[in-house]
């Protein structure tokens, strides 16, 4: 009896130890990001079909659950599994989802992933975050009664070099919309470092945005750059720093509704303490600050914001090599993760350089993605051009 018992143990040890080697190779091997990206309750509902779904409400239906009957019979199988995961988080197929919490960091891991890895990015690079502004974390720990306009205050007026030129007017409706969730965002070069914080009232990722704008107008690509300070309405409102994309929100719906073409939205950020040997690059005698492309995986729109990530990244490369650090997705543990990205197919987070970068390599790269998102929207709307008619005709 003793010996049996001594088997089963030596048995499961053993197995136990050869499923951890597993999930470690996996981890290791680069090849197998793709299966070792996971996900939410969202992907855990994809994998049930719309007739198991009416089924469950045909149980309340009854003429709803004999039209699902006549329809075929409902996958009890997906069904289960659905509520397995829902119950226990656990995803068959995924081991992380299982060992996750017994294993320092691969939970983390979970939710974050290289789509198209550039030149010198790791995996360690899509945890570098913004610390919040420094002006926040003193409100946050002021007595009740402070007024708001007590907190440092977001600047009065700008010296003329930061001010925003004023741009020809273009025909046709606004197509894109510019804007900055952390728009204090600054670098060390133009702000004193606080604590973790490196941010600017005035002299801010902000300017950049402007700079994008502006390009992209010259071009002939109307557009609508936020003038909003975030930041200070967090502070006047004393809502907490992750409360910041739930304000930008708010810009982008009503730029929506007042500019219903709206179709392109780039929210753009300034990336943490990343070496400069990551984010800066020379292209023919000239600095930039290197552009890294963000995707949020909470959102309906995930594919889509992801497929025109691929092909803004190729086209950055192709004009202007080594630019681009790559496109990454990161999911609930690891920021936002929905990045107002669900406004529409065509949003996008970026991240032009980190602290270490000066204003002048931004205006340069701002520059520069102007003039390739500037081939792209031309080359975008000549297939749409062309795709119209035979729609048209198709209708007839």
């Amino acid at each position: 009896m003793v010996t049996l018992l001594q088997r089963y143990f030596f048995a499961l040890s053993a197995g136990t130890a050869l499923l951890f080697v597993l999930v470690s190779l996996l981890l290791v091997n680069s090849n197998h990001q793709d299966i070792l990206y996971s996900s939410s309750i969202q992907r855990a509902a994809s994998n049930v079909s719309s007739i198991t779904f009416l089924d469950a409400m045909g149980m309340e239906i009854p003429s709803l659950h004999r039209t699902v009957q006549a329809q075929g019979e409902p996958e009890n199988s997906t069904m289960q599994s659905f509520f397995f995961q829902l119950i226990t988080g656990i995803y068959p197929g995924d081991l992380r989802s299982l060992l996750g919490r017994e294993l320092p960091g691969l939970l983390t891991y979970d939710d974050a992933r290289i789509i198209v890895p550039g030149q010198g990015l790791e995996l360690v690079d899509l945890y570098v975050e913004s610390a919040a502004p420094n002006a926040v974390v003193q409100d946050m720990n002021r007595k009740e009664d402070t007024k708001p306009n007590e907190a440092v205050q977001p600047g009065t007026t700008e010296k003329d070099e930061t001010k925003t030129p004023s741009l020809p007017n273009v025909l046709g409706e606004k197509r894109v919309f510019i804007y900055n969730t952390h728009n204090r965002e600054s670098w060390t070069h133009v702000a004193p470092t606080i604590g973790t914080s490196v941010d600017h009232p005035t002299k801010n990722i902000q300017l950049v945005g402007k700079r994008f704008g502006k390009v992209l107008q010259e071009k002939g690509i109307n557009n609508t750059v936020s003038q909003n300070d975030f930041i200070q309405q967090l502070i006047d409102q004393k809502k907490t720093y992750p409360m910041a994309y739930a304000e930008s929100y708010k810009a982008v719906k009503a730029a929506t509704k007042q500019n219903p073409a709206l179709e392109y939205y780039f929210d753009i950020h300034r990336d943490g303490d990343v070496p400069r040997s990551k984010t800066a690059i020379s292209i023919n005698g000239k600095s930039y600050a290197r552009i890294l492309f963000v995707i949020g995986t909470r959102n309906r729109n995930f594919m889509q914001n992801e497929r025109m990530a691929k092909e803004l990244n190729a086209l950055v490369e192709k004009k202007y090599p080594g630019l681009s650090r790559g496109v990454i997705a990161k999911g609930a543990h690891e920021g936002n993760a929905e990045y107002n990205q669900s406004i529409s197919p065509g949003s996008l987070l970026l991240e032009i350089g980190g602290i270490n970068n000066t204003l002048a390599e931004s205006y340069n790269t701002a520059e520069a993605f102007a003039d390739v998102f500037a081939e792209y929207y031309t080359q975008a709307e000549k297939v749409s051009k062309e795709q119209t008619p035979k729609s048209s005709k198709s209708k007839e």
